[in-house]
């Protein structure tokens, strides 16, 4: 039977970060790199203005880290032997990871240059 409720909902979506959590060192990474990062920013005097963009910004990372270890994780269901189709699905999930971190870094040197102005 399946579990509409927001309580089983949340189970499953937390149940996806742990399973994610424990298997996926750069998620582990990011999120501590992009913590480092919100203190830093905080530590710096960054208006509420730039730390809730940035924050947005943190999680919309986190999602397409969690969507991309999702389809990599399928892929190696569904197909566990080396094949040229699945290494370019699994090297476009993580492009689509590496451009949106590379959005966020750009963004978080921003909002430091503005918060360390005179």
């Amino acid at each position: 039977m399946k579990n509409s409720s927001l309580l089983g909902r949340t189970r499953f979506s937390l149940n996806g970060w742990s399973t994610a959590w424990r298997s996926e060192g750069s998620l582990r990474l990011h999120v501590a790199v992009s913590l480092v990062a919100m203190a830093a920013l905080a530590m710096a005097g960054a208006s509420a203005w730039w730390l809730a963009v940035v924050a947005f910004a943190v999680a919309a990372c986190w999602a397409v880290e969690l969507l991309n270890a999702a389809i990599e994780a399928l892929c190696d269901t569904l197909h566990p032997e080396h094949h040229p189709g699945i290494g370019a699905t699994k090297d476009i999930a993580s492009a689509a990871a590496f451009t949106v971190n590379m959005g966020l870094f750009v963004l978080v040197a921003l909002a430091l240059y503005v918060a360390l102005q005179p």
